[in-house]
């Protein structure tokens, strides 16, 4: 028999998500199941099992899977082995708001089956670093909005960044980590640190591979990151001006109308569509 998970029963207290590092040696795992909200995971550690209605499949390290609500399944150590995992879930209502602004979340997530990749060892390790920093946050839909960004960058590939291979190494490896929400309030401090390079150096590449600027460039994933905001939360403007780096309001009302041609409040109220 198959039970069903309830997210009021994980979430008492009304959380949009919800982070847990598992491990087989410390916890109970739940037999086979299926939830009533979106979740995946990625092993860290060890092999195992995943049991499904029509069988079992092996787990490796750094392979990650996305589970849909309807998908019965049950995870477990393989003999002899400890199996360590994170876990993330979503709550169906914020999954799906968030899914008009990230529609590459269609791309992870399959109604018909659950989907896997292989991450490589520095992707597994930034997925780490975003669910901790999520973890830190109040879980509400602001993390939840924030993780699913990141994860969709980490599986998919940034698509605010090019992906010839005129780009050098130090710098496809720093935007998308300048492009988390926390180094983009810092702004270009941050880009700069990450991109351990001079300032100087740093804007000859960006002009010469991306054809803008350093400020151009944090300017756009902020605005970016608003639009993400406004359409998939409730927080007032201004909040999401200061959320994403705005400090000045007049300042992020006239980028937002060049890049959309509309304000803010209209962008919420119209329901474009952007992605994120």
């Amino acid at each position: 028999m198959v039970k069903i998970l309830c997210w009021r029963d994980i979430c008492p207290r009304g959380e949009s998500l919800h982070i847990a590092s598992l491990a087989t040696a410390r916890q109970k795992m739940p037999g086979l199941h299926a939830h009533d909200f979106f979740e995946c995971f990625l092993i860290e550690s060890g092999t195992g099992q995943h049991y499904r209605p029509h069988g079992v499949e092996r787990l490796n390290a750094h392979e990650l899977y996305f589970v849909s609500p309807q998908h019965a399944h049950a995870v477990g150590a393989a003999r002899g082995e400890q199996l360590e995992f994170l876990n993330l879930a979503i709550a169906a209502p914020i999954f799906h708001a968030a899914k008009k602004c990230l529609p590459r979340l269609g791309d992870l997530w399959d109604d018909k089956k659950i989907r896997s990749c292989k991450l490589a060892i520095f992707s597994s390790e930034r997925l780490r670093a975003l669910a901790l920093e999520a973890a830190g946050g109040t879980h509400d839909e602001v993390d939840a909005v924030f993780l699913l960004s990141g994860l969709v960058r980490i599986v998919t590939g940034d698509s605010s960044r090019p992906t010839g291979t005129n780009l050098p190494d130090w710098l496809r490896e720093a935007l998308p980590l300048a492009d988390d929400s926390e180094a983009l309030r810092e702004g270009l401090p941050a880009l700069l640190r990450l991109c351990g390079r001079s300032r100087e150096h740093v804007n000859r590449v960006f002009k010469k591979c991306l054809g803008t600027t350093p400020t151009a460039w944090i300017a756009a994933s902020r605005v970016k990151r608003a639009a993400c905001l406004l359409r998939t939360t409730q927080l007032s403007v201004l909040d999401i001006c200061l959320e994403c780096g705005f400090e000045s309001p007049s300042y992020f009302h006239r980028i937002f109308r060049e890049a959309f041609g509309t304000t803010p409040l209209k962008y919420r109220a119209e329901g474009d569509r952007f992605s994120c």
